[in-house]
């Protein structure tokens, strides 16, 4: 529906994969699919820096940003998905996704 009311199909489209099809921030249609898939990724690199700071550090990162200001990534990870953020439990390590409450 969000398609055929921002003008870019006459009807909504079925996505292949099970997912949906959206209109982001910016304009462009994205799929939840290649956007999930995209986020499984950076899940699992920023799990490597996450480790990697916890094995250097003797402490997990307090935060994704302080993943970013230590120089194991070049910027504060943003989800693929403008719907969706990371979770990051400081006092674990874990990392997942969550959907934005709106």
């Amino acid at each position: 529906e969000e398609l055929a009311d921002a003008g870019y199909v006459r009807g909504f489209p079925e996505d292949p994969l099970g997912g949906a099809f959206f209109v982001d921030a910016t304009g462009r249609v994205q799929s939840t699919t290649l956007l999930d898939v995209l986020a499984v990724e950076q899940i699992r690199r920023l799990r490597v820096f996450i480790a990697a700071f916890r094995k250097e550090q003797g402490r997990w990162p307090a935060s994704l940003e302080e993943l970013a200001d230590m120089g194991y990534v070049r910027s504060p990870p943003r989800h693929p998905n403008e719907r969706k953020r990371f979770h990051y439990d400081p006092n674990t390590g874990e990392l997942s996704d969550a959907p934005i409450a709106r």
